[in-house]
């Protein structure tokens, strides 16, 4: 895709008008370059336990997000979506789209985070842990 239609493009996905992107800084261009590079990328939060959790998932279900921040349904095994559970993996997205945003590599394991309940032994519901990494997706090769 040549520079011009990668533009055209950014305008009727995102809904700018040409004078809206005129005024985007030179960080967010970059950034939305670097996001089109990085489009076959996505991040995984897979689940490593979890104990009397509503989802019920399985240890190794993950939910899927693109580096622009949506959740990919299609490609989670997670039927259902948790607020609880997402909440804390948006420090770690947005640390991606930092690293995506200056060009830099993305792939390999983030950390690990815990969702917002706090279990029953804390005097919560339920809990669930997820291994956050990012890889290729499934088939883009």
């Amino acid at each position: 895709m040549d520079e011009e239609q990668f533009w055209l493009q950014i305008r009727w996905t995102l809904g700018y008008t040409p004078e809206q992107l005129a005024r985007l800084s030179e960080r967010n261009r970059n950034c939305l370059r670097n996001l089109y590079v990085a489009r076959d990328y996505r991040m995984f939060a897979e689940v490593v336990k979890a104990e009397n959790c509503g989802l019920r998932p399985n240890i190794g279900d993950k939910y899927v997000f693109s580096l622009s921040g949506f959740l990919r349904p299609e490609e989670s095994s997670i039927p259902r979506v948790c607020l609880w559970a997402l909440a804390p993996m948006l420090s770690y997205h947005l640390m991606v789209h930092d690293r995506v945003s200056e060009g830099r590599a993305v792939a390999g394991e983030l950390g690990r985070v815990k969702c917002a309940d706090l279990s029953v032994e804390c005097g919560g519901f339920g809990e669930a842990i997820f291994k956050l990494y990012c890889d290729k997706a499934q088939g883009k090769d």
